[in-house]
Order: C-alpha cells, then structure tokens, then sequence
C-alpha cells in the first residue's frame, strides 16, 4: 500500500504536498514521495508528553495545513475525503494492516 499511496500524492499535482502521519509510525512515506514531518514529533511512541503531541497534529490537520492525512484506522475529518484504503498482511506483524489515505477536500465558489 505504501507505494499506491506515494504513487497518488506524487501525481497529485501538488508541487510540495504536506503529509501528516495519524497515530502510525512511517512505513516509508515520506522516503518514498521526497517529503519530510511537518513538525517535530516524528511518531508519538515513547514520547512522555502525549496530550502535547496529540495537539500539536490536531492543530496541524484542523487548520488545513495537511494536504494529506495517512492513518492506520479510518477516522472522520472534517475538510478531507478518503481517497485510498488498502489492507495488507505483514508477516512481521502478524495481522492485516490496513492504510487509509485522507485528501484535502479544496472548495471553490
């Protein structure tokens, strides 16, 4: 799924696309369409202050700054539509992972 996802925001027609990883680590994302975190917390594993990193993202998606939000598990976000959803299963894991794949929905009038 990583390279479905890198493959359709690099075609996005976005020239520097923002992506934020949504409660995951990075399976390569950001490797794979050129692109760095937007903000200092890389994953929130180990991180002592959740509450802080946990608004932090929330900021970062609520305000639109996100052109792409990527999650292991659905969520609803206000201003964005699903536009990806593939599962896969990781030997490593031992379970199916799913990936969602969350665009900013650009209004115009």
């Amino acid at each position: 799924p990583q390279y479905h996802i890198s493959e359709y925001i690099k075609n996005s027609g976005k020239e520097k696309p923002s992506i934020i990883l949504y409660d995951m680590l990075d399976p390569g994302i950001y490797w794979l369409t050129g692109n760095e975190p937007p903000n200092k917390f890389f994953c929130s594993y180990n991180n002592e202050n959740l509450e802080e990193v946990k608004a932090v993202y929330s900021e970062y998606i609520d305000s639109g700054k996100a052109d792409f939000i990527i999650s292991i598990s659905p969520i609803k976000v206000s201003g964005y539509k699903e536009v990806y959803h593939d599962s896969h299963n990781y030997r490593y894991v031992g379970n199916i992972r799913d990936f969602y794949l969350y665009e900013k929905m650009n209004y115009s009038l």
